[in-house]
This record gives structure tokens, sequence and C-alpha cells, in this order.
């Protein structure tokens, strides 16, 4: 039973009124799928200026069209941990990671959009530096890793008016240890949940196809597919956000 409160009593709790409306024009945002899929291009249809973090080095040709209408500047960052003991690798992959955090602090500072491209092998390069090789890691030994991990991402949330795309790769998906023939994201599994929106890229013939598998709060838009020139950053924020898509670029 509800307790009543006193007549006359004053309540020390101030209570708002939830929003109606979105009110951000920030969004965090994972795009992925198959190579050649317009990913990138997406990504960098996005408001600049632009932090690149690049690691898949098949810019060329993509990154200039966008170039010429804002702002871009690229971290190219190690996707590839030369071969070793263990601990060599992991020294090696620490250092690396040492600078893409410090490189993401800095882009905290000057970029209206952060992508990294791919969010997949960034995610490779921290359990290269905490694990080394990768052999006989426990479950349990990604506790402290996915903490960092997310700690890093979780920045944006106490940032404003900066997005955060990350682009993802994918790998098939297993079922006690055999193969499905369904293709997923790769990466850090709490990328998604951790994100407003979420996006598979894909070719149909020529065409550019971005289907929404996260809708933000707006569920009913959850498979809603767009192709081509209407397959970009603002559009696809504005339908979900139901603003104008003007005010997302």
């Amino acid at each position: 039973m509800r307790k009543k409160t006193a007549k006359g009593s004053k309540s020390t709790v101030k209570w708002e009124d939830a929003p109606t409306e979105i009110t951000r024009r920030d969004a965090f945002v994972t795009i992925y799928g198959d190579t050649d899929t317009g990913k990138t291009t997406f990504a960098l249809s996005a408001p600049g200026p632009i932090a690149l973090f690049n690691a898949s080095e098949k810019i060329e040709g993509i990154v200039q069209p966008a170039a010429r209408e804002k702002e871009i500047r690229i971290y190219d960052f190690a996707a590839d941990i030369l071969p070793g003991s263990p601990q060599t690798v992991a020294k090696h992959a620490a250092t690396e990671w040492g600078k893409f955090k410090d490189a993401i602090t800095d882009a905290m500072s000057w970029a209206k959009t952060i992508v990294v491209d791919t969010h997949s092998e960034a995610w490779e390069l921290i359990r290269w530096a905490r694990f080394g090789k990768l052999t006989q890691v426990k479950p349990y030994h990604y506790g402290p890793v996915n903490a960092e991990w997310m700690a890093i991402f979780k920045q944006f949330r106490n940032l404003e008016d900066v997005n955060f795309i990350g682009v993802g790769m994918i790998k098939e998906a297993y079922k006690n240890d055999k193969p499905t023939g369904k293709m997923i994201q790769a990466g850090q599994k709490q990328m998604g949940y951790m994100s407003d929106v979420v996006l598979r890229a894909s070719r149909d013939g020529d065409d550019f196809v971005v289907e929404v598998e996260k809708p933000w709060w707006n569920g009913p838009l959850k498979g809603m597919t767009l192709e081509n020139e209407l397959a970009t950053f603002g559009n696809v924020l504005g339908m979900l956000s139901e603003t104008d898509p003007d005010e997302w670029g």
C-alpha cells in the first residue's frame, strides 16, 4: 500500500517530466557487414570534423569524396601484431593499445564524429595487449578486459554533441562448437548493447543496402531498409528519431 503524504508537508524530491521527443543530436551507432558493402562510406556520411581510426587500410577512393566536403583526420592503428612469444606480442600490442586510447581521448576534444574502422580489430588489439597470443585464456579472464574496453566507449555517454560509429566485421556463429551458417557481428559482444542503433550493411547487386537491427527508441522501424543515397547517417538517424535529417548533418 502506498503511503500518503501528510497534508501540508513539503517533498525534498524534485521530479521532472520525461521528454516525449528525442532531444539529443548525437548517437552511438554500429554498422557491420561483409567486405565492400559500404560500411565506411556510410560512416563518413556523418557530420564532421571526423576522427577516423583506420585499420582496414582500404580507404583509397572512399575517403577522398567525403574529405572534399568536411574535415577528416585519420589515425592508423595496428591491426596485425608481429609474431613472437606471448610476452613479446603482448608488449607490442600494449604499446599500440596505449596509443589508440590516447588518440581517442584527443579526438573527443575536437571531433563531431569518431569512427573506429573496425571496432572488431580494435578489440583484437586489446586482447593481444592483455593476453599475448591468446593461449589458454579462460572466460573469467575477460572480466577486467571487458571493463577496460567498455570504459572507453562509455565515455561517449558523458559527451555532448559527439557521435560514435563503430564499423564491424562479420564472422560465422557457432553452436556447441559447430558452425551454424549464420553470420554475426565480430568483436566485443557488448558493442550492440552499448549502441543506440545497430545497422547491417549488404549489397543487392549494385545497390548498397542498410538494414536496421536496433532502431533506438523507434521499435516499429526494426527491419527497415534504406538503399544507396538514402542510406546515410543523417537519413537513418532522422527516420529513427522522427526528426529532420538535416539536424543530424
